[in-house]
């Protein structure tokens, strides 16, 4: 079987890849995984099919701390996706002494830890991701794209350094006119603090920012959208600013914390404050409160 074809068959394996989801909000550790494993190969650091939890702990758990679509406040638990992985055709475990792998009830850290425990990937799929900067880039890319919309996904490829080499369209065709429908729906201003700007008589640092992410099946359609800036865009999609459902005032998670005058100002001074005015389409209360329930930290 061909490269090609046999990256092909991972990247529906992944498609069907089960996430854990609690109160209807989905968690990305599994995705966050293998997003690392991806990082690793191609910086040179795993060269063997022998992956050790001891050795990804770290990382792992500070990745899903900042993307794993969820508000931690305990353990990030980066046990689960190295275990619970293995419900996945691609993914082995193999525990020390031969102890056999539970699918319901978390392996002890101490066993995990053990430099006897491993997992391995498929080694046809492990032999062509190790070979192929190409199909690293096409994993990546999949995996971003499936699971996290396009401000995060650019800041994971910049904190992984991952290999998007090639831009390779695997999502849904987009609507060319949405940024343009939304920035007009709010007048071309941020619609969190107002920020409006041109530069060579282009609209400068504002964008039209998706409420439900179009990665989760969120419309190109106005009623999904918000005109951000870019901070407060890339606010919005980090959960650490939301709008209520109900009366369109701006939601500030306690877990911001601003430490000078102007990150206090610009995020915590929108608390409450209304959502500046829509000039024709109402954004949807279906899609503020899919961003409530599922990225907003609060």
């Amino acid at each position: 079987m061909s490269g090609e074809k046999i990256i092909d068959n991972f990247i529906k394996q992944i498609d069907s890849m089960r996430v854990n989801i609690a109160n209807g909000r989905p968690a990305f550790k599994k995705p966050l995984l293998l997003l690392l494993i991806i990082s690793k190969i191609e910086h040179g650091i795993l060269t063997s099919n022998i992956i050790r939890y001891q050795e990804l702990e770290e990382e792992l758990s500070e990745l899903i701390l900042n993307y794993g679509g969820r508000s931690y406040s305990g353990s990030t638990k980066p046990n689960q996706p190295f275990q619970y992985l293995n419900s996945s055709s691609f993914w082995h475990l193999s525990l020390a002494n031969g102890e056999p792998v539970s699918s319901k009830i978390d392996i002890s850290l101490k066993l995990l830890r053990d430099e006897n425990t491993f997992a391995t990937i498929q080694q046809e799929v492990f032999s062509v991701l190790i070979s192929s900067a190409n199909a690293r880039a096409r994993v990546a890319q999949f995996i971003l794209q499936k699971w996290w919309t396009e401000t995060i996904q650019q800041e994971l490829i910049e904190v992984l350094k991952l290999p998007i080499y090639q831009v390779i369209s695997l999502q849904k065709r987009r609507n060319k006119d949405f940024t343009d429908q939304v920035l007009a729906n709010y007048r071309y201003s941020c619609a969190v603090c107002g920020f409006s700007a041109s530069l060579n008589k282009s609209v400068f640092g504002i964008d039209g920012a998706h409420i439900k992410w179009f990665s989760m099946d969120g419309p190109d359609s106005v009623e999904n959208g918000l005109a951000l800036c870019k901070t407060h865009h890339w606010a919005f999609d980090k959960g650490a600013i939301s709008v209520s459902a109900i009366n369109h005032k701006i939601l500030v998670t306690d877990k911001f914390i601003g430490r000078d005058k102007n990150s206090i100002e610009i995020i915590e001074g929108m608390k409450d404050k209304e959502l500046m005015s829509y000039k024709d389409v109402e954004p949807a209360k279906q899609y503020l409160e899919w961003h409530n329930q599922h990225i907003f930290l609060g």
